[in-house]
């Protein structure tokens, strides 16, 4: 360590790694796949059994095809990993918990949709947790045709369930023939999105003070 700090121990310079997870790639057969490539400027091990980055970078992935889904980019970044020691971490992508991550300051980024649409991200803070992806403050998404400006997301990969704390304001352009406008929801938002088990179109409500204006272009 530089700074002669005991706690901090191992620093490394600039890297990237792979970090992979098993997943299930035909009934009953299971192996390890990339989820995503983490790149960064420095790294050093933090408390609680965590890896400290600066000036993240994540390359993530489709673990069955491989194809690229997206990308984030922050100031720092913490991965979880399975070592408890913050001294004594042995930086290694089988160390690292594939659903354990979280970025800080000016978050970027963006990802690639199954249709394959892409949908532009800037937030402050973004973690992961299992299934589990929360920005606890603003975040603006944007796909081109939509825009949402929010706040406190939470998204649900398990159940592929997405709440919204309060839509600040929502923009779509073209959604249908010449239809265009905005709406807004003091009391957030929820969706379902479909499924394999639902595979119908999504569905949801929007709550408490909702505002909408449309226009219809002739």
């Amino acid at each position: 360590d530089p700074a002669g700090n005991p706690e901090t121990g191992l620093v490394l310079g600039r890297m990237d790694f792979d970090v992979s997870r098993e997943v299930e790639v035909s009934p009953g057969q299971f192996e390890k796949r990339v989820v995503y490539t983490i790149r960064f400027e420095e790294g050093r091990p933090g408390g609680g059994g965590e890896f400290e980055l600066v000036e993240p970078h994540l390359l993530m992935f489709d673990p069955l095809t491989g194809d690229p889904t997206g990308e984030l980019s922050a100031r720092r970044g913490r991965c979880r990993t399975d070592q408890a020691g913050s001294g004594n971490i042995q930086l290694q992508p089988a160390s690292l918990y594939a659903d354990s991550f979280a970025l800080e300051g000016e978050v970027s980024g963006f990802a690639l949709l199954e249709d394959g649409s892409r949908v532009e991200l800037s937030t402050e803070a973004i973690r992961q947790d299992g299934d589990l992806i929360v920005t606890p403050g603003a975040i603006v998404l944007d796909r081109g045709d939509l825009r949402l400006e929010a706040v406190g997301l939470t998204w649900n990969r398990a159940l592929a369930r997405l709440e919204l704390a309060e839509v600040q304001r929502l923009t779509f352009r073209e959604l249908a023939p010449g239809l265009s406008g905005t709406l807004s929801a003091a009391g957030g938002l929820s969706w379902q999105a479909a499924t394999a088990d639902r595979p119908l179109a999504g569905f949801g409500e929007l709550r408490g003070g909702v505002v909408a204006l449309t226009e219809q272009l002739a």
